[in-house]
């Protein structure tokens, strides 16, 4: 019964062990900058109204969960473009994390704007299309009012 109770608390030590390795990698790797994937990497370009927008790209649930989370500046015309697998009203969106003031315009399959919203850093409120949508457009907030960016422009790109 002891030899059962033994190999018993061997493995359980061995099991901690390894899972506080594997936590404690995780934590380095997610703290240290030089291992991180760059994130928003503004490597495309997307149009409204003739205005050329820099973006990136956010077509996996990791980019569209991260956002510009952490992101302490937006550079100047850029912004985040979400692309959903399917057309959803339910494509909500959050500042949790987000010390910038951002502006989001939701776009349908047609690539039209049918709502535009501000968001407020760090809340946890939900933003929500009033319609289905595909795309979703993440700028600095007031860059569509500046550049005369309405409900029903719409934008132009190619993946």
């Amino acid at each position: 019964m002891t030899v059962k109770i033994e190999k018993i608390v061997y493995y359980l030590g061995i099991s901690i062990t390894i899972l506080s390795l594997i936590s404690l990698a995780w934590i380095w790797i997610f703290n240290n900058p030089k291992l991180q994937s760059k994130w928003p990497d503004f490597n495309s370009y997307l149009y409204i109204n003739n205005k050329k927008i820099k973006i990136a790209i956010a077509d996996t649930p990791e980019k569209r969960q991260r956002g510009f989370m952490k992101v302490e500046k937006v550079p100047e015309d850029s912004g985040i473009l979400f692309i959903f697998e399917r057309e959803s009203k339910y494509h909500c969106f959050w500042m949790k994390d987000t010390p910038v003031k951002l502006s989001i315009a939701f776009i349908n399959k047609d690539k039209e704007i049918v709502q535009i919203n501000d968001m407020t850093p760090f809340s946890l409120d939900s933003i929500c299309p009033s319609q289905e949508i595909l795309y979703a457009l993440e700028v600095e907030q007031g860059y569509f009012q500046k550049n005369n960016i309405k409900v029903k422009d719409k934008i132009v790109f190619e993946r």
